[in-house]
């Protein structure tokens, strides 16, 4: 009797082992979520695509970012987009004083608008890495809404 037990217990361990290697197995041979976001699609059709929307988060050199955001910023401009708030929240420069707020943790924003129906927050801002507390790192965020939109405030 006590024999029989042991196998029972043996055959559902090595079930239970063998489940647990064809999940992980399963996990591995899965595609990662990818996204391509065309613009004028809409929402509710890359939901059906992704189970995801958030991108993979990659620290870039300041060179880099800043050369990112000003080509950003540059292609919004071409495209008819305007700055809003800019007095309180310029656009980002390739300024000594501006890359000096960066580096300090100020994380300058600037906020971007296309006639009345889409508004952008772009930002960048230093990343530490609490075992490379020296090494420079940049994060940039983009945030695309729609209505209901910020107000352009005039300068005081």
């Amino acid at each position: 009797m006590q024999r029989r037990k042991f196998w029972r217990f043996r055959y559902f361990a090595c079930a239970v082992t063998s489940f647990a290697a064809l999940l992980g197995i399963c996990a591995m041979a899965l595609p990662a979520d990818e996204v391509v976001l065309t613009l004028g699609e809409p929402y509710e059709h890359v939901r059906q695509q992704s189970r995801s929307t958030l991108p993979p988060i990659g620290t870039l050199p300041l060179d880099k970012a800043m050369a990112i955001v000003l080509d950003l910023q540059e292609q919004l401009r071409r495209r008819g987009w305007h700055p809003i708030r800019a007095h309180r929240f310029p656009p980002i420069a390739n300024t000594p004083a501006m890359v000096q707020s960066i580096r300090r943790g100020d994380d300058p924003q600037t906020f971007w608008q296309a006639a009345g129906k889409f508004q952008v927050a772009l930002d960048i801002r230093r990343f530490v890495h609490e075992n490379r507390p020296q090494d420079e790192r940049y994060l940039l965020t983009l945030e695309l809404s729609g209505p209901p939109l910020m107000e352009d405030v005039p300068a005081d």
